[in-house]
């Protein structure tokens, strides 16, 4: 990247969209918060689990973005007043549900031939969800069967099985199906519109599938990283998929570097406010 060409991009740059790109990006995780709500039978209160989710991004900074989520709603659902096991059911419902919804929208965008030929994963995407499917499996059967070979393991676990089976009720429930489904799927979108606003501000040119694309991808590759809130990772990512699906190098860098401020690093200042709230209600 050309740092004369990447001064003369941003100094360029429409703040309108930009300012666009911040707002989208807060009002994204009011999705994540309507799917809370539905990964529980109990009721759970739609402001303290908007809290939740900007505090969670204060939390971002210390431990990886797939782990902060879980282990933040967790803790929540159980202040809530759920026991362990429905807690943790919570937020495994949760999580799951969110990498679905990716997973979901990545195929729909490679069937509607979008953003993966750019990025050379058309030949890799089926067998390599088979493999993922298959170690899961094994891993799956192996662990019963210990459980089930193992009276004292047996008699531990089981009361967590009740439980988290009647937790796992609102997979039963259209309405908390709706919630969770549709609450993550807005998420998704609107952090991808926020993408795009960026891209726009700097005067690129990229299609709203393509971009749904770059997002899903970028988004499940960070969250598997083992680094906090996939610091300089994402923003790599970020940058180098743009590039691939046809931005100029200048302006892909720095509308990934302008998401990243609006959708992480200035979050956690409010987030911070948001997590001293939880903890003063309890």
């Amino acid at each position: 990247i050309d740092v004369d060409e990447l001064i003369d991009t941003v100094s360029g740059a429409s703040w309108g969209w930009v300012l666009v790109a911040l707002v989208l990006a807060q009002v994204a995780r009011l999705g994540n918060a309507v799917a809370l709500l539905g990964s529980s039978m109990h009721q759970i209160r739609f402001v303290p689990a908007v809290h939740l989710q900007f505090a969670t991004t204060f939390i971002n900074l210390a431990i990886p973005s797939s782990a902060a989520r879980m282990a933040s709603n967790v803790r929540f659902a159980q202040k809530s007043g759920l026991t362990s096991a429905e807690a943790v059911t919570v937020g495994a419902v949760n999580s799951v549900t969110g990498f679905i919804v990716q997973i979901t929208l990545i195929l729909l965008v490679v069937l509607a031939g979008a953003g993966s030929d750019q990025l050379g994963l058309s030949d890799d995407l089926d067998g390599g969800a088979l493999r993922l499917v298959a170690v899961i499996a094994v891993l799956a059967v192996v662990a019963i069967a210990i459980v089930a070979a193992v009276p004292k393991l047996r008699a531990r676990v089981m009361p967590y099985v009740t439980q988290a089976r009647d937790a796992g009720q609102v997979l039963r429930s259209p309405r908390r199906l709706a919630l969770l489904i549709g609450g993550n799927t807005f998420t998704e979108v609107t952090f991808s519109l926020a993408i795009l606003c960026c891209v726009n501000a700097y005067g690129g040119s990229i299609s709203l599938a393509s971009v749904i694309f770059v997002n899903e991808v970028v988004a499940i590759f960070a969250g598997l990283m083992p680094v906090p809130g996939g610091i300089g990772v994402t923003e790599a990512a970020l940058t180098a998929a743009l590039v691939a699906v046809g931005v100029p190098e200048d302006q892909a860098f720095a509308a990934a570097i302008t998401y990243r401020i609006c959708s992480f690093y200035l979050p956690p200042l409010w987030g911070y406010l948001s997590l001293r709230w939880l903890r003063r209600h309890d």
